[in-house]
Formats: structure tokens, C-alpha cells, sequence
């Protein structure tokens, strides 16, 4: 989905010029590819007052422009991660389309904060998508966290259950 998705983005911008019919169709990948209305209509408008300002004369050059709002819009919403207050089980809930990175993430995140003198459990409630289980187990090993799951098709508030409870018996935060 990863590809798909970056994919349908890098063909709206092949060899276009930075046009009413070019953000239109945009605007569609962007909300048909689960983006928010708010957010694409923010890169939207975007692109078009680098138009406006000819910074985007080039297919490549709205691109560079389309990258750095993103990234922008990224940077803007950095606020420092909340943990449970008194010794209490933090948990995070990772959403949003299929491969965008969340495993990854994840994967990424409990090994700092394993680094950091965290004890992170992971939760593969990601039950449907085929490997998925088997990719958080991957980066579980990674970080020498445990992860809790269960059979794909299984009931993924089952495994969130399972894993709180797993976290509080063995003294995970």
C-alpha cells in the first residue's frame, strides 16, 4: 500500500505542470489515499501559492514544494510523548492506512525507549493484514521487547486486553 499510495501521488505529478486540473486531482488521490480533508485542502492551497509566487514551474520543482509542506505540517505537531503518571501502564494506539509505517514505527519507538530504560510490551493487534503479526514479532527481537499476539483473525481488543494484562503481571510500563 506504501508504494501504491506514494505511487498514485509521484503519477499526479509526472510530467504535469502545477494547473487547476493538476490540484484537482490531487486533492483526490490525497482524500481517496484516507488524508483529511483539512490537511489536503492545507496542501493543497499550499501548492498553489507557491504557484502563485512561481516557485513550482516544474512537475519536480511542486514536488520539492509539496515535500517540504509535509514535512512542515510534521514538525508543526511535535509534542513530547505522555506516559502514565504514578507508575501506570502507558498505552499507545498506533492508527492510519495500510503501509504508511506504522510497524515500523512501532518497531522503532519501543527500542528507544528500551534504550532509555523503558520495559515496552508491544501488542500485534493487527490480526487481519497478512504477516503483520509476524513483522511486530521481527522487530519485538529487534528491541528485545515482547510482543503479545495471537492467530491472524483473531479478535485484535482480545489482544489489547491480553497485552495490558501482560504488561501489569510482568511489570511493563
Amino acid at each position: 500500500m506504501l508504494k501504491g499510495f506514494f505511487g498514485r501521488i509521484s503519477q499526479v505529478f509526472s510530467g504535469r505542470t502545477l494547473d487547476e486540473e493538476f490540484l484537482e486531482e490531487l486533492e483526490e488521490q490525497l482524500i481517496m489515499s484516507d488524508v483529511s480533508i483539512t490537511t489536503t485542502g492545507k496542501l493543497i492551497q499550499g501548492l498553489r501559492d507557491a504557484a502563485k509566487r512561481g516557485e513550482a514551474p516544474t512537475d519536480e520543482d511542486a514536488r520539492e514544494v509539496m515535500k517540504d509542506l509535509v514535512a512542515t505540517m510534521l514538525a508543526s505537531g511535535d509534542r513530547p510523548l505522555k506516559f502514565a503518571q504514578d507508575g501506570g501502564i502507558t498505552v499507545w494506539l498506533f492508527v492510519g492506512v495500510n503501509g504508511v509505517g506504522k510497524t515500523t514505527s512501532v518497531g522503532k519507538l519501543a527500542y528507544a525507549l528500551k534504550k532509555r530504560g523503558f520495559n515496552p510490551i508491544l501488542a500485534a493487534c493487527d490480526t487481519f493484514r497478512a504477516a503483520a503479526i509476524e513483522q511486530l514479532q521481527e522487530w519485538g527481537r529487534r528491541a528485545d521487547c515482547p510482543v503479545i499476539s495471537a492467530q491472524q483473525g483473531a479478535d485484535p481488543a482480545a489482544v489489547a486486553f491480553d497485552a495490558i494484562n501482560a504488561a501489569k503481571s510482568r511489570g511493563h510500563n
